[in-house]
This record gives C-alpha cells, sequence and structure tokens, in this order.
C-alpha cells in the first residue's frame, strides 16, 4: 500500500553526529592546546632547575672562580646554556650569583616596575672555599595561547619562573675566605 509517496523524517538522524561535532570541537581543541602549553611550562621549568643544578655545580666546586680565562659569568652562562638552551632563549636568562653570610641570610629577590630580577649581580669570585652561596635564575616564559596566562594569575601572556639553590662551597682551596669555613 502506497501512503502517497512521503517519507516520514521523524526518525531521521542524519545530521546528529555533525550537530555534536561542532558543540564539542572547540573545548576539545582547547583542551589539547591546554595540554600541550601546560607540558611546555612545567617541562620549561623543569629543564631550567635541572639547568641550575649543572651550573651550580661548577661554583660549589670552584671551577668557576678558578678558572683560567677568567670570564666567570661567561663560564656559568654556557653551563647553563648547555643545558637549558633546548627550550629557553639563553639571551633571556638572568643571573643572580652571591655570597651569603650563612643559610638563614635572607634571600629574598627584589623584581623591577617590569616583574623582571633587579639588577641581578653575578659575584662567584666572592664565593670563596666553605662559603655559603646563592644562585637564582629567572627566565621569562611567554605562554603561545593567548590568555593563557591570566589562568595562572599573571598580567598579560608571560610569567616569571625562578629556580633557586643555596649551597656550601666545597673545600677546593683548603683557605679560609672571611665568614667561610673550611
Amino acid at each position: 500500500m502506497i501512503t502517497g509517496g512521503f517519507k516520514k523524517y521523524d526518525d531521521d538522524q542524519s545530521g546528529a553526529a555533525a550537530i555534536e561535532f561542532s558543540l564539542l570541537a572547540l573545548p576539545f581543541v582547547f583542551t589539547c592546546v591546554c595540554i600541550i602549553e601546560l607540558g611546555l611550562y612545567f617541562g620549561t621549568a623543569f629543564l631550567m632547575e635541572s639547568a641550575v643544578v649543572d651550573a651550580s655545580r661548577l661554583v660549589k666546586t670552584g671551577q668557576v672562580q678558578q678558572s683560567a680565562s677568567g670570564d666567570q659569568e661567561a663560564m656559568f652562562a654556557d653551563a647553563m646554556c648547555a643545558v637549558a638552551g633546548i627550550i629557553m632563549n639563553c639571551d633571556n636568562l638572568q643571573y643572580e650569583v652571591r655570597k651569603l653570610d650563612s643559610f638563614s641570610d635572607d634571600m629574598e629577590p627584589s623584581y623591577n616596575e617590569d616583574g623582571d630580577l633587579q639588577e641581578p649581580p653575578f659575584e662567584a669570585e666572592n664565593i670563596t672555599a666553605g662559603c655559603v652561596g646563592l644562585i637564582r635564575v629567572a627566565y621569562r616564559y611567554n605562554f603561545i595561547t593567548p590568555l593563557f596566562g591570566n589562568l595562572f594569575g599573571s598580567e598579560g601572556t608571560s610569567r616569571l619562573l625562578l629556580a633557586t639553590t643555596v649551597f656550601r662551597t666545597e673545600p677546593y682551596d683548603y683557605e679560609e675566605g672571611e665568614n667561610c669555613r673550611v
């Protein structure tokens, strides 16, 4: 029996998948981009921490202080870039290397109006055997995704990463320096 040649469209669901995909595509892509961005951010932070540990070993053992070339900052920067240069632009790294009187000294960093370290000193020559030293490295990480920095509580598209280590140098020259013990 013919019902007039009209097809019933009540059960036709041919466009349902396209509508569902269009509703879920944007949140899915945003979630994937956020996962990649977070991976890069935390990977950069981990790599910077690792670079600080490796480069601080040169100061801790006196290799920077006793370098024959005399350019201590370049030696330290080369050690940092050997590890951190994989992801980071080494020209944007800021180094602070200074001697402390004790482990309980004030170690608060000072920032300028841009949020970067304010004139970080490089005083590796003052760190002799048995001294307490501080190494702080700062890097301004720029987010790829717009507005992602706001999710981290920072203004704009960047965030300052800091890696700090405090140590007592090894007795590499067996001579006591001021406020140091061998």
